[in-house]
């Protein structure tokens, strides 16, 4: 073999020897790009390119991707890809691909190396480039309903293919860096013909270079070999050109793959799943489809494992999979392997390549994760305080909690023309609570997947939504119902929270028009701290235990009819029927904690006197309520895993809760 021959022009390498025509031939190729990937309506950006190019690192090349129900075919394979590395200015990762001496590789080369030559010559060329059959988490539409939905990260490649019309714009080849041989006469030129020899060149600068080929033999008749491979070049040529989804062009692969037909054949084959994919766009109902096929239809295998156990722990849309994990029992081996029941995790039994020890815990985790989210919506009896309470940041230390009231002023002091403004000392009180934690666990045991007892998994996450909840209003309940209704013991002046000589916001008067009225014009003359100035503010919340609920709704004039005071005329004026600029109906809140029939309290709203605080350790930033966190054990050899034969799933909630003071808030308990 003679050494490469470089023509500085052209920053060809030529290569003289007895090689086939495409082993060792080299192009500078970009593998993917960032923008737009057209037909899935999606689009991926220069930092998602980045971080994926661990996955496109060592890649061995194919022409075409697989069929949409099989692995890559070792017929396909073309060589590697070398070099790979990220170019920052075009966000693309970009490749040298190394051709191997293949059937595929051959018939291929000639493809590439005629479009690269037209696209120097500026001339028409077809559209030849790379696609990466990829699994990637995909983002919401932006804008929502119109816009494309952005590709969040790359997952995992399952290989590059050289493909007609790839899905990125960018995923092109540039240039021939190294070349064996002289170009091919025709793209698909028969492959059993004597190897061509080649004549050495000298480098010139500015002359092209020149090659000077031997005698060329006459071709032999083509084989029925030869003809079988031309039928399947012709079928994978027309399927890539067709714009068929994966899904429709298995069909007609499956059909025609490894026989003899005509093209005219191939062509009604295409033009009839044309015409499904069509309907199926379209929305119409054809058999064997259940709904219009999109980018969403596109599911990776973890995503089938993933809908299975959302399916098996009852979430709400869940896709039901296929029959064979359509049981406790086989969704728990499919992901573990463990077929003897030994609480071990089996790599090489497992049906999902990418479950690991701690997939089936983390998927289970985020199932019930769902499931208590639309628990806790449906629970809205028992978050009655949500409205009513301040969440307050804290600084992830967990320190005691200082619920801080400020006091206001009389009036502004006067200042004189040019005089000096005096300083306003503005008086605070606090309260404070400590943190608290809360919580336990619910074991999933070998016994529940192995009788498959689905109701009984389904209904875990529900109890501790229930549980978590019910913690919660029962805590912020007891702040009105302790110590007989009159509420916890103030830091600040040792006094109860309802007190009526200290804090006059406390009575023994039953629910009434006239107890109301009383009511509003209590807390309206309430104090500010430090300053004898009222607080002029009204009731914004009634809360009642539930056998008072009708009553109070009658009271404020909620609901249809003529309205009225209770126990008289339909004719009377209301006053509390509607709100008023500064004067709002009060929110009636029941109360689902309290045991006594009779007792009432008021409350003001808590942008305008914020009094009842909480502060949760797993949202340090405060102002909303947090849900529960939940946590399992991963390793099938720890805790109740290895002791137990049990799935433990621990529900923790952590927060301090209390009153900020008196001005605010008063109550009546009744005798």
């Amino acid at each position: 073999m003679t050494s490469p021959v470089i023509d500085p022009q052209k920053k060809i390498t030529l290569t003289t020897g007895e090689l086939t025509p495409a082993a060792g031939r080299r192009y500078a190729c970009t593998l993917i790009a960032a923008g737009d990937l057209k037909r899935w309506n999606l689009h991926i950006t220069k930092d998602v390119v980045a971080a994926a190019l661990p996955h496109f690192l060592n890649s061995p090349a194919f022409v075409n991707h697989a069929g949409f129900f099989e692995g890559q075919k070792l017929e396909r394979l073309l060589g590697v890809f070398e070099d790979v590395m990220y170019n920052a200015a075009r966000g693309s990762i970009t490749a040298e691909l190394q051709l191997w001496d293949t059937p595929a590789a051959d018939w291929t080369q000639r493809i590439i190396d005629e479009v690269i030559r037209a696209q120097d010559q500026g001339k028409p060329a077809p559209n030849i480039g790379l696609s990466a059959e990829v699994y990637f988490d995909i983002g919401d539409r932006d804008p929502p309903n119109t816009g494309t939905r952005p590709v969040l990260r790359i997952l995992a490649v399952d290989d590059v293919a050289v493909v007609f019309d790839p899905a990125s714009d960018g995923a092109r080849f540039s240039k021939i860096l190294a070349q064996v041989g002289p170009l091919p006469p025709a793209p698909l030129q028969e492959r059993n013909m004597e190897p061509v020899n080649t004549v050495p060149v000298a480098a010139a600068p500015t002359a092209q270079p020149t090659i000077t080929p031997a005698t060329v033999p006459e071709p032999v008749a083509p084989s029925a070999l030869t003809l079988a491979a031309l039928n399947d070049t012709l079928l994978q040529l027309r399927l890539s050109a067709s714009d068929l989804p994966e899904p429709f062009q298995h069909v007609i692969r499956t059909r025609f793959e490894g026989e003899q037909f005509t093209p005219a054949r191939l062509d009604a084959a295409i033009a009839e799943q044309k015409s499904l994919h069509a309907k199926l766009i379209e929305g119409d109902v054809v058999q064997g489809f259940g709904q219009p096929l999109d980018a969403s239809h596109l599911t990776a295998p973890m995503d089938i494992a993933k809908d299975a156990v959302h399916w098996l722990f009852g979430v709400t849309g869940a896709k039901a999979p296929p029959p064979s994990l359509r049981s406790a029992n086989a969704i728990y081996q499919a992901l573990t392997g463990d077929h003897d029941w030994h609480g071990r995790f089996y790599a090489d039994r497992v049906q999902f390549a990418r479950a690991s020890t701690s997939t089936l815990a983390d998927m289970a985790t985020d199932a019930m994760n769902k499931i208590i989210v639309e628990q806790w919506e449906a629970l809205v009896a028992f978050r009655w305080f949500e409205d009513l309470v301040t969440v307050a940041p804290h600084d992830g230390t967990l320190q005691d909690m200082n619920w801080i009231s400020f006091g206001g002023l009389a009036n502004l002091p006067v200042v004189n023309e040019g005089g000096t403004y005096g300083e306003i000392n503005v008086a605070d009180a606090k309260e404070t609570d400590s943190f608290v934690k809360y919580g336990g666990y619910v074991g999933i045991t070998d016994e529940m997947f192995r009788k498959n007892q689905m109701l009984k998994i389904q209904a875990i996450p529900r109890a501790l939504a229930a549980a978590a909840i019910r913690t919660r209003s029962y805590y912020i309940s007891y702040i009105f119902s302790q110590a007989s209704g009159t509420g916890p013991t103030l830091d600040d002046d040792s006094v109860v929270l309802f007190d009526l000589s200290t804090h006059a916001n406390h009575a023994t008067t039953a629910l009434s028009i006239a107890a109301w009225a009383a009511a509003r014009i209590e807390l309206y003359e309430q104090t500010q701290l430090g300053s004898s100035k009222p607080l002029g503010i009204f009731p914004k919340h009634l809360l009642v235990p539930i056998e008072l609920y009708d009553t109070a709704l009658v009271m404020f004039g909620f609901g249809a009819g003529p309205g009225g005071y209770p126990g008289t005329g339909d004719n009377d004026v209301n006053p509390y029927g509607v709100g008023r600029p500064g004067d709002p109906r009060p929110n009636i809140v029941p109360v689902p904690d309290w045991t006594s029939n009779n007792n009432w309290y008021y409350l003001a709203d808590k942008a305008l006197q914020p009094v009842i605080f909480m502060s949760y350790a797993q949202s340090g930033g405060g102002r909303q309520h947090p849900m529960p966190e939940l946590f399992t054990v991963t390793s099938p050899a720890a805790g109740l895993i290895f002791t137990n034969d049990t799935l433990p799933v621990k529900v923790r909630d952590w927060f301090a809760y209390g009153v900020s003071g008196y001005r605010g808030i008063g109550g009546r308990v009744v005798a």
